[in-house]
């Protein structure tokens, strides 16, 4: 078990550097619980005797105390750290009490219940649930404590082990001296337990500051991406007989990836492998999966994929602006990915934890922050560092090898960036040569993991090469048959006469590289942003490799006023619902592109076959084998692609209210729930009378 950690006072961007996070324990020996021993002595120390050190902002001495104000990990991890039994109890939930034995949970209110959070669970509460169990124990009745743990889904690993000593215990006392009193027997064995070394229970309910229960925020890698994306394209897959999956293949290796930020999509590589995908491909599919399933898919099936890409995009926004708001859609998108899964399979919410720990997102967020904050992935990241460090040790003592590594590497951190340390009684740090190696040295911020903020300059064009560049006249060019010119332009003057060339790539506002193809919006002469595809990028023949302005010609669409009646997706079309020219283009200045934004082709409407043909690469070289892709039988039908990460914020601002609001799957989500309750007790039914007939 490793352990790892990050100022949690760093801003979200620093969170997911691998520079920040710091190594804290490892070993193949000692438990969770008993390396959380140790950490937990050493926090509290902090607290009787806070730890002195230099402010480097203030430049006077100080002290600290640590605290600790969350446990970010996975879900099997973050129960057995909140003392809970996990998924084998009635209540499976490690932050509330919701669930029940299966009458319960089949019952009309009790399975409405399930899609709410319950009543909360607290450190105290469960601190006197596990010694109810330690006496239950003591008396020597082992039925007795299952049924306790059973009951109230608490569980402590480190009272089970004194658990099983006291129920051996005191049957040798019973068989020994049958004429003892069980009260006699359970305070002889109280009283040697209290004797015994060591802790009796979860060290990190004996926290000041920390409530296991509560201050485990959900992780979006393991519940979402790991879990909820993984049940929906389990779903899918399994259902697809091979011609829909070749199908399904082809429509994911054409999607447009630009605006979305996902690594190449290697769509035969993902389905010959379906089984045993990980993180990344499942956020690749989360944010384009709804666009590849139309005729391949059941109507729930399709409302279900849509469902859990619409919350994906709002769980990934780094920050958040309105909580109020953010917190009302983001009730609406988990109640309709709840109400999804039931209208597929109603057991799901009985038998899936991770479906019930959804609402409790809206408790973690206003406390924690932004959930991808939470998210652990930055620390299955660091976990090839952690094991470089075990290959290239002794092996004779592997942890201590690796700590030491590690305490190392955390020293050339603190010097590299500036910090100070006590040398003959006075704080110094490195000179500033020193300290200039971590931002000037590139080899070194990778090797330390170190990503520097680069300066945005917007609407900075970088130019073609010099061996592909061809001057054009003004004639020759895009723009100059612009059908609209931004004013600004027109008021420079500028010369027709000179020299132009083609620019490969602007940046945005936003800190976006544009290209030719895609998609942005764009500052308009009136209020009203432009929407577009980019068709040229212009500088002056004279211009340097990167100017610093230039013209962006761009294939002006028209936004719909209403969302498309499958996808619930805004409309992109080349003529407006007002009418107008069917094809028209507009030259603005570079400086003026707010932000890139994903659009995919509305391939459902068009009908698109999988005709078109394209030469395989490997190695940057194309190849003679050819793979097959979709033929967009139009360019005038597009969808704004709200799935999708990259920019997600930006577009739900940019975009009327009425096109990014969600709407509720069942605006009377408890007779729905009703419903599928009853749905569920039959089909339940029908399974037990037949498994009774095979017994």
């Amino acid at each position: 078990m490793n352990f790892y950690g990050s100022c949690a006072n760093l801003p979200g961007r620093l969170l997911q550097q691998e520079f920040c996070v710091d190594f804290i324990s490892t070993s193949p020996h000692a438990s969770t619980a008993e390396q959380f021993s140790v950490i937990r002595d050493q926090i509290k120390a902090t607290h009787t005797e806070p730890k002195r050190c230099f402010n480097a902002a203030t430049q006077r001495m100080c002290r600290i105390r640590i605290l600790l104000p969350s446990l970010p990990a996975d879900n099997p991890q973050q129960s057995e750290e909140a003392s809970h039994i996990g998924g084998n109890g009635n209540q499976k939930c490690r932050k509330c009490h919701a669930g029940g034995n299966y009458e319960f949970t089949e019952s009309s209110n009790g399975y409405h219940s399930l899609h709410y959070a319950g009543i909360a669970r607290s450190a105290a509460e469960t601190k006197k649930e596990i010694e109810e169990q330690l006496r239950c124990a003591s008396h020597g009745v082992k039925k007795a404590v299952a049924e306790r743990q059973t009951e109230s889904g608490v569980k402590d690993k480190v009272a089970q082990y004194w658990i099983d000593i006291l129920l051996q215990k005191a049957a040798a006392i019973r068989q020994n001296d049958p004429t003892r009193t069980m009260e006699d027997v359970s305070e002889e064995l109280l009283s040697w337990l209290s004797e015994q070394p060591g802790d009796k229970m979860n060290p990190l309910l004996d926290l000041a500051g920390l409530d296991p229960t509560q201050d485990m925020p959900v992780e979006i890698l393991h519940t979402i991406l790991l879990g909820i994306i993984k049940y929906v394209w389990h779903m899918l897959h399994t259902s697809w007989s091979d011609a829909d999956q070749a199908l399904f293949a082809i429509r994911l290796q054409s999607t447009d990836i630009d605006g979305l930020n996902v690594p190449p999509i290697r769509a035969a590589y993902m389905m010959q492998y379906r089984k045993s995908l990980i993180g990344k491909h499942f956020k690749t599919l989360m944010q384009t999966m709804p666009f590849h399933t139309h005729g391949i898919t059941s109507p729930e099936q399709f409302q279900l994929v849509k469902a859990v890409g619409q919350l994906g995009a709002v769980l990934w926004m780094p920050e958040i602006k309105d909580m109020d708001q953010y917190l009302s859609d983001l009730e609406v998108l988990i109640a309709n990915v709840l109400d999804a899964f039931d209208d597929f399979d109603p057991s799901k919410i009985v038998t899936k934890i991770k479906l019930h720990l959804l609402p409790h997102l809206m408790e973690d967020i206003p406390r924690f922050g932004p959930a991808i904050r939470s998210s652990t992935e930055i620390y299955e990241c660091y976990n090839a560092i952690f094991r470089l460090c075990s290959v290239l040790s002794n092996h004779q003592a592997p942890s201590r090898d690796i700590a030491l590594k590690f305490s190392s590497m955390k020293r050339v951190k603190h010097i590299l960036s500036g910090g100070y340390w006590i040398e003959d009684g006075k704080p110094v740090h490195a000179a500033a040569r020193v300290r200039a190696i971590l931002h000037d040295q590139r080899v070194v911020q990778r090797h330390l993991g170190w990503a520097p903020i680069a300066p945005v300059n917007p609407g900075c064009v970088r130019a073609v090469s010099k061996a592909k560049t061809v001057i054009l006249e003004w004639e020759e060019t895009q723009a100059s048959k612009s059908t609209d010119t931004d004013t600004s332009i027109r008021v420079q003057g500028i010369s027709h006469e000179a020299g132009w060339k083609h620019g490969v790539a602007l940046t945005a506002q936003s800190g976006d590289a544009c290209k030719v193809g895609s998609w942005v919006f764009a500052q308009g002469v009136g209020t009203e942003p432009l929407v577009g595809r980019i068709a040229e990028i212009l500088v002056t023949a004279t211009s340097p490799s990167k100017a610093s302005s230039g013209l962006v010609t761009l294939d002006i669409f028209h936004l719909g006023h209403t969302l498309h009646p499958d996808f619930d997706l805004p409309i992109l079309t080349r003529s407006s619902e007002a009418g107008g020219p069917v094809h028209s283009t507009c030259t603005v200045e570079s400086s003026k592109i707010l932000f890139l934004f994903s659009v995919q082709h509305d391939c459902r409407l068009s009908k698109c076959q999988t005709s078109a043909r394209r030469a395989q690469r490997q190695e940057h070289l194309d190849t003679t084998r050819m793979e097959a892709l979709v033929h967009h039988e139009d360019d005038e039908h597009y969808l704004v692609n709200l799935f999708g990460l990259h920019n997600a914020a930006l577009l739900k601002e940019t975009l009327p209210r009425s096109l990014v609001a969600p709407t509720p799957l069942y605006p009377d989500r408890q007779v729905f729930h009703f419903q599928a309750a009853q749905m569920l007790r039959s089909r339940n039914t029908q399974k037990r009378a037949a498994t009774a007939e095979k017994r």
